[in-house]
């Protein structure tokens, strides 16, 4: 007919059954992340690429499936945490949630749409990226406060040495840990050298008062008159002789 247009707009080829039979063969979605872990108050970043042809329709980011699902992101609206990492790309459709908040966990699902005569039908979906919140979420997603960290273990002393009984009193029990050993080892030095020290001066004044008793009987004795008299050795050899003046040589 003379009316109809040399070549179908795209819009007419997706409305007609098995029209889009071949552009499903060769569209291909990837949603790659499995589980992401976030902390309250970051950014966090979903992943969601397109290649090969695809048929009229948006593709949104939706949080949960089924009739409870809740739209997260559309290319026609308006949400003000999410934003389009690539923005007007039209196979990189990766998206960015700030201020992460614990209402956000949950299930993202990354959906391609067409557009039928009863609207926008689902064309192909990933797999699905399960987000949670560092720390243990309840079914109403609220946190729950973290268990603190066991504190560390205090360091073991090792054990004292068993002091041993015997039948003497014992004076010295020595552990491991007896800081005041080489202290007390030192202290018995020197009462040994004072000990040795007291015992050589003793010894010296024995000696020298020893002495002094023999000097002192050596010269008391009585020499004879006017003549040489051998006195015991007191000082010399036992073959000097000593002269001992008298009265009568002196005249």
């Amino acid at each position: 007919s003379p009316w109809l247009p040399l070549h179908l707009p795209q819009t007419l080829l997706s409305l007609c059954p098995g029209a889009g039979a071949q552009t499903a063969q060769s569209f291909e979605l990837q949603q790659p992340q499995d589980k992401v872990l976030v902390a309250a108050g970051d950014t966090l970043t979903l992943t969601c690429t397109t290649s090969g042809d695809s048929p009229l329709g948006p593709v949104k980011w939706l949080k949960g499936w089924g009739s409870g699902n809740k739209t997260i992101y559309d290319q026609t609206g308006s949400f003000p945490r999410v934003t389009r990492v690539v923005s007007g790309s039209n196979t990189d459709f990766n998206i960015r949630i700030s201020d992460v908040r614990p209402e956000d966990a949950g299930t993202y699902y990354c959906v391609k749409f067409s557009k039928s005569l009863f609207g926008e039908e689902v064309f192909q979906r990933g797999k699905g990226t399960e987000v949670s919140l560092r720390g243990e979420c309840q079914p109403s997603g609220t946190l729950l406060p973290r268990t603190p960290p066991a504190p560390p273990p205090r360091p073991q002393r090792g054990p004292a040495l068993p002091c041993t009984h015997h039948p003497l009193p014992v004076l010295l029990c020595i552990s491991t840990d007896a800081a005041l050993v080489p202290n007390m080892v030192a202290a018995a030095v020197m009462l040994f050298l004072l000990l040795l020290l007291g015992l050589f001066i003793a010894f010296c004044m024995y000696r020298r008062k020893h002495r002094g008793e023999a000097d002192s009987q050596c010269l008391a004795g009585p020499a004879a008159a006017g003549s040489f008299l051998p006195i015991p050795p007191c000082g010399g050899t036992p073959s000097t002789p000593r002269f001992v003046p008298t009265t009568s040589s002196a005249l």
